[in-house]
């Protein structure tokens, strides 16, 4: 579970509860992560995909059920994709730990 320093329009902190990470390329050229992003009343399913210190959203399966009330009134979208950018930068390859099964645990 990732919280992040996002609150939404009804109050509620933003989370990103991971449910699956998958590393490309060499090197960690790039990271894929599905899981559901969340504020304790809405979730949605979403794929984030971050490669080479850019960040991809796509939300699975329906429109943002999201608006964001500590982002100056920037869209969510950008808004979580800055965020998830820091998040991601912060945590860096070096907490990236691949498992004897082939998997990717992450440390936050």
């Amino acid at each position: 579970m990732l919280y992040l320093d996002i609150l939404s329009h009804d109050g509620g902190q933003m989370y990103l509860d991971i449910q699956s990470v998958e590393a490309h390329g060499q090197g960690l050229a790039g990271v894929s992560m599905q899981g559901v992003l969340g504020d304790g009343c809405h979730e949605v399913e979403i794929l984030v995909e971050f490669v080479h210190g850019d960040v991809s959203l796509t939300f699975i399966g329906r429109e943002v059920p999201f608006a964001v009330a500590n982002g100056a009134g920037d869209d969510f979208s950008d808004v979580l994709r800055r965020e998830l950018r820091k998040e991601l930068h912060h945590v860096g390859a070096h907490d990236l730990n691949f498992n004897q099964s082939g998997g990717v645990d992450i440390a936050f």
